[in-house]
């Protein structure tokens, strides 16, 4: 009987576990930024990205990429405001949203050291985050790269010595881009 009691109880708390979790594809973004929206609805959030800010004009190859990726129809911007800046209450240093075509494809929150003394804490919490909301990452990488995939999206988190990086992608879109 008690077999049977905890055997229920189990069974219970991996159907509630499960039901916790979402579909990466239905969320289909993170706070409240979602992928495939228009450049247009971000438009006044961002402070694009054209080539001719003083840190490509130093370096020649870089403004050359940025310009050669603006003419086939990829334009980055950086996000000025500060709601969207948040994921699971963690304040990111930097979010850049990429588009294709004026349609986002790419979501990129930055957590630097020089704003998080302990990014391997930070990390971790955002892996156990990821997990409760995903599931388990489909693939682990050295122990510092965490990636959930599902038909349509591919979230990663990725740490370095000096950033933490989150990034949301169309896989669609990214596989077209990747291809130019």
């Amino acid at each position: 009987m008690k077999k049977i009691f905890f055997l229920t109880l189990l069974c219970l708390g991996l159907h509630l576990f499960a039901f916790g979790q979402q579909s990466l594809d239905e969320a289909n973004g993170l706070n409240g930024i979602k992928l495939n929206h228009t450049l247009q609805h971000y438009q006044e959030s961002l402070q694009l990205i054209t080539g001719d800010e003083t840190i490509y004009r130093r370096n020649e190859w870089l403004q050359k990429s940025v310009k050669r990726n603006i003419k086939n129809g990829i334009q980055e911007g950086v996000y000025k405001e500060h709601s969207h800046l948040f994921v699971a209450g963690k304040q990111a240093s930097k979010l850049n949203l990429i588009f294709y075509k004026e349609e986002l494809y790419k979501i990129r929150w930055t957590y630097r050291k020089e704003d998080f003394k302990d990014l391997e804490s930070l990390a971790k919490f955002f892996n156990q985050y990821f997990t409760e909301q995903f599931g388990r990452p489909d693939e682990v990488i050295l122990g510092d790269t965490f990636i959930w995939e599902e038909d349509k999206n591919y979230l990663q988190a990725f740490l370095d010595q000096n950033v933490y990086q989150i990034e949301l992608r169309d896989k669609e879109i990214e596989k077209i881009v990747n291809n130019l």
